[in-house]
């Protein structure tokens, strides 16, 4: 029996090693924020988050590995306040969300006529540019972290979020 073993890392950076995989139950701290600071920044703080993932496809069906991680060594901070730290988690959370919904939309996927590796591309594509979208709107709402009420409405919003999508947690 011959088995189709086709692994895709999808639009996938070098990983470096110094990662950290979100997990529910650790909360990032300013210790994990250990890049240089960017001068032409005027925000106290900067996550830096992203999807990995690895797709293989045998006779036995699609199987993914689905990430969110933090670069620790490109994520800097200027000014360490809890609220600026409160924000910086939030932006890590969304990643893990949409990692959520990657992990939904692999779920439900079906491969059409033409080449799957460009079909799982596309997919990704897909969560990645919501997920941008979402954190260029989450700072620009909560100014970043500078408007209590917003950063406020956001941490419920996203805890309701985590939860709603908690079946496509890893």
């Amino acid at each position: 029996m011959v088995i189709l073993l086709v692994v895709l890392l999808v639009w996938g950076r070098a990983i470096p090693q110094d990662v950290i995989v979100w997990d529910s139950t650790t909360k990032l701290t300013w210790a994990d924020f250990v890049g240089k600071v960017d001068a032409r920044s005027s925000f106290e703080a900067a996550t830096v988050s992203g999807i990995r993932y690895k797709l293989s496809l045998s006779s036995e069906g699609l199987s993914d590995s689905v990430t969110a991680v933090f670069y620790r060594t490109e994520s800097w901070v200027r000014r360490q306040t809890e609220g600026a730290l409160v924000h910086e988690q939030g932006h890590f959370d969304i990643t893990e969300i949409f990692a959520r919904k990657l992990r939904k939309r692999i779920g439900e996927f079906v491969p059409k006529r033409g080449g799957l590796a460009y079909q799982l591309n596309m997919l990704y594509d897909e969560v990645e540019g919501e997920r941008e979208a979402m954190e260029e709107l989450y700072d620009k709402e909560t100014r970043h972290s500078a408007d209590a009420v917003r950063q406020a409405r956001w941490n419920v919003w996203i805890r309701k979020e985590l939860r709603e999508l908690n079946n496509y947690a890893e």
